[in-house]
């Protein structure tokens, strides 16, 4: 459930990070240090699994303004030296993150389908919103 979550996560902060490079150039000034996300290794478990397979798990804190979520990364103890296992679970998140931004790829919004999909809401019209609209 955890994954699912931070899956849902990643994918509305994958589309929110390509809806900010779509409109970069429309924005005169963007503040940097709200694009990028503060990673960091929260936590580091030795010990887990069997003693025939052990692992480490290395779970990364992933923060950026009011998001913050975690996401283990599982190795096994026999493929790393101690020195690389933090190296090893960087490529790992990168190799994840990378491989869920390919298979969510199709549900990419161009700027004008957003667009539509804002018109087309299906929610009461308040004053304000209504008043906006028209200035559109």
């Amino acid at each position: 459930m955890l994954l699912l979550g931070a899956t849902y996560i990643y994918m509305r902060l994958h589309a929110a990070l390509e809806l900010g490079s779509r409109f970069r150039s429309m924005v005169a000034a963007v503040d940097e240090s709200m694009s990028k996300f503060k990673i960091k290794v929260a936590r580091i478990e030795t010990g887990i699994g069997s003693r025939a397979d052990p692992h480490v798990c290395v779970t990364f804190q992933i923060k950026r303004a009011e998001v913050s979520f975690q996401v283990p990364i599982r190795l096994s103890v026999s493929d790393y030296d101690d020195t690389e296992m933090v190296q090893a679970a960087r490529s790992a998140l990168h190799r994840t993150f990378a491989e869920l931004a390919a298979q969510s790829r199709d549900w990419s919004l161009s700027a004008t389908d957003l667009r539509k999909l804002s018109r087309m809401s299906l929610r009461p019209k308040t004053q304000t919103t209504r008043a906006r609209h028209r200035k559109q």
